[in-house]
């Protein structure tokens, strides 16, 4: 198993490389831009005052711009779990679909190589590369701390990054679990995606019609924990995002030990021929 783990962290190096370094390079961007918001923070709450109520979900409460954990939760954490989701679908969907398609799994497992050794050394370093993506966006804001002006506790800063770990390993064991379901990493993918956007959509807008909540708490984007307010964590949605990422891989594990291979050629979705 350790063979299997090494290679798969290998394969994801160059994705902490530049999804770590895209994620570290915009923290440091929006935390170096903190003292010329502040000194516009005026203007600028005057103007997203001014916008419909629609738009204004989407941005959050102007008010908090002047404080730190406030301007951050805004200016990056709002965006920064549907950005990344969208890797951690991308990624759990070709954890075993990429291979399986190209006709390379077939090979591998032909080798006397235990199935759910594969699958658990792949997902430890798909979860292990998504941790070391977050934890360089947090050092990102850790070095761009000293010119921001911000009097913020380093760990305080920690917590978003924490519960972004979650909502990835969460979305990318939907994306696992998919593709052990349907005929095409494509298919599995589109799906999630949906689900991505889905959640994104009503965790805004829940704010705006309350009969929305239970729709949007049953979907990964609402337990993501801003830290706005600067409180840590929310123990109990991290506990809720780890509790479905574990058993969605348990039901993709159990679900890829006891299926059938694909072979090459068959990661489209199979249509009926017409018969002449």
């Amino acid at each position: 198993m350790r063979t299997l783990f090494f290679h798969q962290a290998r394969r994801l190096t160059w994705h902490v490389a530049g999804w770590g370094g895209v994620v570290m390079l915009v923290s440091v961007l929006v935390a170096t831009t903190y003292p010329m918001v502040v000194k516009q923070a005026a203007q600028l709450m005057q103007l997203i005052r001014g916008l419909p109520p629609q738009l204004t979900a989407f941005i959050g409460d102007p008010s908090q711009f002047t404080d730190p954990h406030g301007y951050l939760a805004l200016r990056l954490h709002s965006f920064l779990p549907f950005a990344m989701g969208l890797y951690a679908i991308v990624a759990g969907s070709a954890l075993v679909a990429a291979d399986e398609e190209k006709g390379f799994l077939d090979l591998l497992l032909a080798y006397p190589v235990p199935r759910l050794a594969l699958f658990f050394a792949r997902v430890a370093a798909l979860l292990i590369a998504m941790s070391a993506i977050a934890l360089l966006g947090w050092v990102g804001l850790l070095m761009a701390l000293p010119a921001s002006g911000m009097e913020v506790e380093p760990l305080a800063l920690l917590a978003p990054f924490v519960s972004l770990v979650g909502v990835m390993a969460c979305l990318s064991a939907l994306a696992l679990l998919l593709t052990n379901l349907l005929p095409s990493r494509r298919a599995s993918a589109s799906l999630a995606g949906a689900v991505l956007v889905a959640s994104f959509f009503l965790s805004a807008l829940s704010r705006l019609d309350e009969r929305l909540l239970p729709f949007a708490r049953a979907l990964p984007l609402h337990h993501f924990d801003s830290n706005a307010q600067g409180a840590g964590l929310n123990l109990t949605n991290v506990a809720l995002l780890w509790g479905s990422t574990a058993i969605m891989l348990a039901l993709a594990a159990w679900r890829f030990q006891t299926r059938d291979i694909r072979v090459a050629g068959e990661g489209v979705l199979l249509r009926r021929r017409k018969t002449s």
